[in-house]
Order: C-alpha cells, then structure tokens, then sequence
C-alpha cells in the first residue's frame, strides 16, 4: 500500500507504490451529449480547477475530477461527449479534427487546485492509476501527443494550465513501467526489409518503402544486422553464428549465419538474437554470445521482437520495458511457436496507423534498418497487457 503522506508532489514518488485499485466515485453531471459520434476516446486532457466537487458536479466538469486527497470522482461517461463549449481557441495541438468539438474525442481530467500547486502526492497517484486505466482500456497510447494540457486546445483562457508544475515527464516515465505491448499480425507474404545506406529514422525508412507500410519496427543489430537482401549479400555479419530471420518464399524461418549462404534465393535474411522461445522447449534463450546474454538477461528495457504461429503467420510487436524472460513469456501467450528477440534499446520505436511509437528515449534515433509488414492491413494492430 502507498504511503498516506500529504505533500505536494514535486519529483518521483521515492518509495511511493501506486495502489492497486482506486475506487471511483460516480457523481454524475448533465453537462454532457450522450454518445461520441462513432468515435472512441483518443486522447486525456488534464487542467487544474478549484471548484471541483466532490458530491456534486459544477459548470464545465470534466469527465473526471481528482482530490488533493486523492479520490476519484466520475461526471461523465467514458463513453459520452463533453458538452462545453468553446473549448478550442489559439490551440497548440496537431491532433485536432477540424470542425469536431475536442469534447468528443478526448476525455477530461480536472485536478483540484491551481497550476501553482502542483500535485500532492496522492493526488499524483490516483492520476497515474486514472490515466493508465484509461489508456489500457481505450487503446490511448501513453505519450504526449495523447497526453495533453488544456492549455493546448485553448492557450488563451486556460493559458499556463495545468502548468510548469505538473510532472509530464515522471507520469510518462511510471506509465511506461505498464506500456503495454504494441502489436501487429500479418502473413509471410506482407514481411520485407527496409533499409538505406544512409542513416534514417523509422520514419524515413517507411516513407521510402516500396509499398505502403502497415507496421514496422526496429529489426537488426547495428553492425550486424543485414546480411542477405534478395540475392545480394549487403553485409557481412559476425562469426558468432548468430540467429537468423529468414524470409524466403512466403515462408519465415528461424536459422542461424552459417546455414544462410544455404538458400541463396532468399528475400531476405536479418541478424538478430536471442531465440527467446519454442512451444517443445519454453524459455531459452539461445543463439548469442555469453558475455552479450549476461549483459541483458535481466535488463528491463525497450524491446522488439517477432514470433511466428503454428499455421506460419507472424507477430511483430514492440514493449517500452520487459527483461527476455518476461518477453518470452509474452510471446508465449500469444500462442507463438517460436519467437525471435530484434533490437530494442534506447532508438525502440514501433509504426503503425501512420505514426510512430517511440519507446526508447532517442526519438529520432538512427537504426540501419526496419521490419515492415506491408500491402494488407495487419489483422490486428492492438495494444495488449
């Protein structure tokens, strides 16, 4: 259980756990439209306000409303749109619909205060068990592009608000202890090679595909990461005999270097590693360097990987922090046959619905090449826990 101490919450909750479940109190308001117009929640915006009630609802509530105590007060479905208006005014948001009310594709959080109080530390707490509920159950990607400040629909009324003093970075950092997995189904077919011979971003490798992308992630360990591309050798990879992806006749298999000059008609082949799992032997992992493996074999870190199914379609999902084992596991749920570690670490990044996820800390990180499913929509870019 987390510490009951009142103070106002001004860097990471040192000791602090959040609690498990905090109870949400309905209270109830008719500052609302029923319904969302067809459309789901696809963003949370926090503001301050000192009129937050905690038995009854006041003039432009949000849907929530959290205490300096902590508690949890709920006015408004999840499901039904904010009501107010003129919400937008000189914004500062890019994921604005023109001509749609703001109230109908964002829920509202009021935080009780002004801006200059920050937040004490329970109020933090029930705002990061709120938010990662949310996020969790409406697929709302846990970053600041869906994250945002009231100031950013209207920076002329509620200018400065939530303000300086609300932790965007450490909410962003507690949340991503809990990102949840971010992935795409696909058949052999969709599954090519982006790369360039200069360094790029994820974004720029998908911009220059040659077909539409569907979702791509971060493939190859720098160094070592190509080595056979449609019949050319484009890089020669270590003589560690590290595992390979191989690609060849809508077909992917999990090998090793020394047997690719073996299928000389291969789409492609990728250096990655570890093997992290097969249904007939579990947890591995196999196929790197000792020295490589006690390096990470207990790091929570960024990750990226690809699994393949018993009837030979494919997973390819990415995690903001999960150690090998955990990711395994992971894998192994999903009701892969075997599963193949790709490279994570700090340039993590995952692209789909035409964006793309970081989830390491360089954003714009260089990576000499991607994974990409392309052609068909995936069966299901989802988020899971």
């Amino acid at each position: 259980m987390a510490t009951r101490q009142m103070g106002i919450f001004t860097g990471p909750l040192m000791g602090v756990q959040v609690r498990d479940i905090i109870p949400i109190t309905w209270v109830g308001s008719s500052d609302f439209v029923p319904g969302r117009w067809g459309r789901k929640p696809a963003a949370v915006v926090f503001y301050f306000s000192e009129e937050l009630a905690h038995q009854a609802a006041h003039s432009e509530c949000g849907h929530y409303g959290i205490s300096r105590e902590g508690a949890i007060f709920q006015y408004i479905k999840d499901e039904d749109s904010l009501r107010t208006p003129g919400l937008v005014c000189k914004p500062k948001w890019s994921k604005l619909i023109p001509g749609l009310s703001p109230g109908v594709y964002t829920i509202f959080v009021e935080e009780e205060g002004r801006p200059s109080d920050g937040l004490t530390n329970e109020q933090y707490e029930a705002t990061l068990f709120l938010t990662r509920t949310l996020c969790n159950k409406w697929g709302i990607f846990p970053d600041r592009e869906h994250l945002i400040g009231r100031h950013q629909l209207d920076s002329v009324k509620w200018n400065g608000n939530p303000g300086q003093h609300f932790p965007w970075i450490q909410l962003l950092r507690d949340l991503n202890r809990f990102t949840p997995v971010l992935s795409a189904k696909g058949s052999p077919g969709m599954l090519d090679l982006l790369f360039t011979n200069t360094p790029a971003t994820l974004m720029e490798l998908v911009n220059a595909a040659p077909g539409k992308v569907e979702a791509a992630c971060r493939a190859g360990f720098l160094g070592r990461g190509l080595c056979w591309y449609r019949g050319r050798k484009l890089q020669r990879v270590s003589g560690d005999n590290w595992p390979v992806l191989l690609v060849r006749n809508s077909a992917v298999r999990i090998t090793y270097e020394a047997a690719v000059e073996q299928w000389p008609t291969a789409t492609f082949a990728l250096a990655a590693g570890p093997v992290l799992y097969r249904a007939t032997e579990g947890y591995l992992p196999e196929g790197v360097p000792s020295s490589f493996l006690l390096l990470q074999k207990s790091l929570e870190r960024p990750r990226t990987g690809i699994g393949i199914f018993p009837d030979g379609s494919l997973l390819l999902a990415a995690v903001g922090k999960m150690t090998l084992e955990a990711w395994a596991e992971w894998f192994a749920e999903q009701g892969c046959a075997q599963a193949l570690n790709l490279d994570g670490g700090p340039g993590t990044a995952f692209y789909f619905g035409e964006r793309v996820i970081v989830y390491g800390s360089k954003a714009q990180a260089f990576i000499p090449n991607a994974i990409a499913l392309l052609g068909q929509t995936p069966t299901n870019p989802s988020f899971s826990s």
